[in-house]
């Protein structure tokens, strides 16, 4: 069975218990903003299960794992992609810097082997945003830190941008006296509530 990895937000602890609330399979946090599960009871369906969450903003498929960050380490990640590829990659716990001799050098490699290549970089520090994968349809390969050397995935979903900017900012009336709660904490309550009686969230 696959392994997913699950991005959060910036509700970290939220998204967690929102994540294991739905889930319902043991989920090991890796960092605080990324969980592993593995075996689930039921398979998702990464594109239809980050539209149900809040607090998710990326699932990654679980690739392997490489002691070090290198150009060659990470190309076995990236094979099969036909004759043009865009990628990019996102770090997680601490897994270091990705500079751009790093991801020449990639390009290069890809190069050698007929494929063209051009890389994203994040607009800052390790991670990409949705919107850029979105909008360059970026393939992008996650590293997350970890105590056996580096979590390889690519991700699968990312959390749909506009349809939440659209809830968040498209509302037809606003009462800041009476409160707002952000569509994305909303709706992870509405998730947590579904959660059987017997959790302890």
């Amino acid at each position: 069975m696959s392994a997913w990895l699950f991005i959060f937000g910036r509700t970290h602890e939220l998204s967690f218990h929102e994540l294991a609330a739905l889930v319902h399979s043991p989920i090991t946090r890796i960092t605080s903003d990324v969980a592993r599960a593995q075996d689930l009871h039921e398979e998702i369906v990464p594109e239809e299960f980050i539209n149900r969450v809040g607090g998710t903003v990326k699932i990654a498929r679980e690739k392997g794992r490489i002691q070090t960050v290198t150009a060659e380490a990470m190309l076995p990640f990236l094979k099969d992609e036909g004759k043009q590829l865009t990628f990019g990659v996102s770090l997680y716990g601490g897994a270091g810097n990705v500079d751009t001799d790093l991801l020449n050098r990639v390009k290069e490699i890809l190069a050698g082997r007929g494929i063209r290549a051009r890389y994203v970089v994040p607009h800052e520090g390790n991670i990409l945003s949705s919107v850029v994968i979105t909008k360059q349809h970026v393939r992008e390969l996650i590293l997350v830190a970890s105590d056996r050397g580096h979590i390889v995935g690519e991700t699968v979903a990312v959390q749909d941008f506009e349809a939440w900017n659209t809830r968040d900012y498209g509302r037809p009336y606003a009462d800041p006296k009476a409160g707002m709660l952000p569509p994305k904490v909303a709706r992870m309550a509405v998730n947590l509530a579904s959660a059987s009686t017997h959790s302890r969230i």
